[in-house]
């Protein structure tokens, strides 16, 4: 299977709501986090998965979005080391 580069963002929208499953499933992966609520993610797992595995973790008031950014069609801003991060290689 391949390695595949994934940008996951998210609203988690309950207060006082533990929310630590969210970030330890995410934290399972290679990842960066160039903003607050902005994982991006190495993974060999499609998006539908990784968005299931999310939403089994999250309340029906919260929102997911989970897109494939593997290849250079990105830019970015302020990020930190992220930017070096998504340019290294998949392996």
């Amino acid at each position: 299977m391949t390695t595949r580069k994934y940008r996951i963002s998210y609203d988690l929208k309950s207060p006082g709501r533990d929310y630590e499953p969210v970030y330890d499933y995410l934290n399972g992966f290679a990842n960066t986090r160039p903003l607050e609520s902005v994982w991006i993610v190495k993974s060999t797992k499609t998006a539908t998965t990784i968005r299931d595995e999310i939403k089994a973790l999250t309340d029906s008031s919260d929102a997911l979005f989970v897109v494939d950014i593997t290849g250079k069609a990105w830019a970015a801003l302020r990020v930190g080391t992220a930017a070096a991060w998504l340019k290294a290689p998949l392996d």
